[in-house]
């Protein structure tokens, strides 16, 4: 009888460790699978912006000469990494070439087509388009209610689906046409 129940102390015992190992690897899978789900959701985010830039027209004033890329910056903590680069390498839109830059802080910001305003900078949002003024740049984010704050590109998640808002106002300021194709597929806000 102690033998027995010796035997089913250790079977008990193995499977509480199986349980355990199994928790484990649950566990680590599910952050693997978070981080997996992060970098899926800005890859998307990175082709989103990607084709803003082929729908949206800058006046020419907003580029030095005729031949000058388009500069797309990340302002603050970069959720891309290289997401980002990987998607505008080698990509044109008409005759010019995509730059993609990284401004750590407001202090470090150059002018540029596009300004990805991180969620890190949600407490120095709105320095950063009194920064910005009335210049030819189209700001984007996925912060909360990007678009109803100014902004003029929001992304926010519809019924688990990726979503974009477009704040006419915001592109008016920044004197950018918009395309009705890309309108389309926006939720308007501040139509003008």
């Amino acid at each position: 009888m102690l033998r027995r129940l010796t035997m089913m102390r250790g079977s008990f015992a193995k499977r509480c460790t199986i349980v355990i190992i199994a928790s484990i690897c649950i566990f680590r899978s599910s952050i693997a699978h978070a981080q997996t789900s992060k970098e899926v959701e800005y890859r998307f985010k990175a082709v989103y912006i990607l084709n803003f830039l082929q729908f949206v027209e800058w006046p020419d004033s907003a580029f030095p000469n005729q031949d000058a890329p388009i500069v797309l910056a990340v302002l603050g903590e970069d959720p891309f990494g290289k997401v980002l680069d990987e998607t505008v390498q080698s990509e044109k839109i008409g005759a010019r070439s995509i730059v993609v830059k990284r401004f750590h802080s407001l202090g470090e910001f150059s002018p540029c087509q596009v300004l990805f305003v991180s969620s890190s900078e949600k407490e120095s949002f709105h320095s950063v388009l009194r920064r910005i003024g009335d210049s030819s740049t189209l700001t984007v984010s996925d912060m909360d209610d990007f678009g109803g704050q100014g902004g003029g590109i929001g992304f926010f998640m519809d019924n688990n689906k990726l979503r974009f808002e477009i704040n006419m106002q915001a592109l008016k300021v920044a004197d950018l046409k918009a395309s009705s194709k890309l309108l389309r597929l926006a939720r308007v806000i501040n139509p003008i």
